[in-house]
């Protein structure tokens, strides 16, 4: 698969998100691209949200994932 490659190539920091009850994209196809990106990640599995509802299911985790994130690679969010 193409972007399981450029997910292997990547070097930028990555936040994915998937919804456990995504009937239009498999989340699985979010699990093999997170393990095949070489880059700092992290996956969000969002229980019981459906194609593109993570963030609305899982706000808080959410927010948090990309906060952490950003703290880390750009720098502190509290400034």
């Amino acid at each position: 698969c193409g972007s399981r490659k450029i997910l292997n190539n990547s070097q930028i920091p990555i936040v994915m998100a998937h919804g456990t009850e995504d009937d239009f994209v498999p989340c699985k196809m979010s699990e093999e691209g997170f393990e095949a990106c070489s880059a700092p990640k992290e996956l969000l599995l969002a229980e019981g949200a459906e194609h593109g509802l993570s963030f609305l299911v899982e706000r808080e985790k959410y927010v948090k994932l990309i906060e952490d994130m950003l703290d880390q690679y750009v720098g502190t969010m509290s400034q």
